[in-house]
């Protein structure tokens, strides 16, 4: 079980996190070039750069600063950043390897308009730009694959919204969360048999069937990181979606004759809201569906902060998608397809040169 190693040392991937995003300094005033200059300030908006794996840890941050973040919180996974973006703006560009083409796009382009500019990078090109126009950087481990850091991708983001005074008095949750995340470590190793383990029970009633992933308002992240890790992990298709929307949408799909719903087993993430409006919206569905579904399991949370919450069911969630890879027989570290696109990509778009030419151009 080599494949349960990336998550074994989760938790003291979290620590890590913390404390090399705590080393981060950020300038007040950063001149880039004779006709450049930003101003690091409390921003006006926040935008999460990044795509795929990188991407998910803005998800989840955007999930927890609903209660915390008083300014507009976006997701960015695209070459372009929106066109209001601008010197208040905050754009965190976050790529693991560095060499993500979507994210050095955007990132160039916040960095040509002016905006306080950060990045969450191991290395790559992006690190080489970082170090080149002296953007604030938080630099991570070499050596993972992207969904596999997400303690380097999530941890880094809240340390930099308290950094520009976003948030604050916030170390109590990170800790919970951590040692949260320690014990449920403990129930979920290979070495814990099926009876007591909740991932392995929860990959093992996924193998027969399509998993269909649901959250709520504070799990919206946690749901479609759950999705794309048995995409990633387990190399299976799968579904994901979010309280209450899909009450508005996915639910006429059940209606669908029963020899087509029975192929799928619907996860409930039932974490963080505990109004009673949610809770009784999450029973009436679940209740709904129950006759159409291969199954229906439900995965509660741990912890009393939200931060913790969320964490405790991405956890249980994770490790699931490697037994069911284990189950399925393949390696959960293999990314064959989405190498063979990016290697297409790279021969036919070129965005990595023209990143490199508007660098030069903002220097010269």
């Amino acid at each position: 079980m080599n494949s349960v190693k990336f998550w074994r040392d989760l938790p003291e991937q979290f620590e890590d996190a913390l404390q090399r995003a705590r080393r981060l300094e950020i300038p007040g005033r950063l001149q880039i070039s004779s006709r450049l200059v930003v101003n690091y300030a409390k921003p006006q908006e926040v935008l999460i750069v990044g795509m795929g794996g990188s991407a998910i840890g803005g998800d989840l941050l955007k999930d927890w600063a609903l209660g915390s973040v008083a300014v507009p919180l976006e997701v960015c996974r695209d070459y372009h950043i929106p066109i209001y973006a601008g010197s208040k703006s905050l754009v965190i560009a976050v790529s693991y390897s560095g060499d993500t083409e979507e994210t050095l796009s955007a990132f160039i382009e916040a960095v040509s308009r002016g905006c306080m500019v950060v990045a969450v990078t191991s290395g790559g090109i992006l690190a080489y730009l970082c170090r080149r126009m002296g953007i604030p950087m938080v630099e991570l481990p070499g050596g993972m694959v992207p969904r596999s850091a997400i303690a380097y991708l999530l941890f880094p983001l809240i340390v930099v919204l308290e950094k520009l005074g976003l948030v604050s008095g916030i170390e109590g949750e990170l800790q919970e969360a951590i040692e949260i995340l320690r014990r449920i470590r403990d129930e979920v190793v290979p070495e814990v048999p099926i009876t007591k383990n909740r991932s392995k029970r929860l990959a093992a009633v996924l193998s027969d069937s399509i998993p269909v992933i649901y959250g709520d308002r504070f799990s919206r992240g946690v749901a479609l990181r759950s999705r794309t890790q048995v995409n990633e992990n387990s190399k299976l298709l799968a579904l994901s979606g979010f309280l209450p929307e899909l009450d508005h949408n996915d639910v006429l799909g059940w209606e669908a004759p029963v020899e087509y719903t029975k192929r799928f087993t619907v996860v409930f993430l039932r974490t963080a809201d505990d109004a009673q409006e949610m809770k009784l919206r999450a029973e009436l569905t679940r209740d709904l569906i129950a006759d159409k579904a291969k199954r229906i399991v439900e995965v509660f949370p741990e912890g009393s902060s939200l931060l913790a919450k969320m964490l405790s069911i991405m956890y249980i969630v994770d490790v699931a998608s490697i037994y069911l890879a284990v189950l399925n027989g393949v390696d959960p570290t293999a990314t064959t397809s989405i190498n063979k696109l990016k290697s297409q990509l790279g021969d036919r778009t070129k965005v990595i040169d023209h990143v490199k030419k508007e660098v030069d151009a903002i220097l010269d």
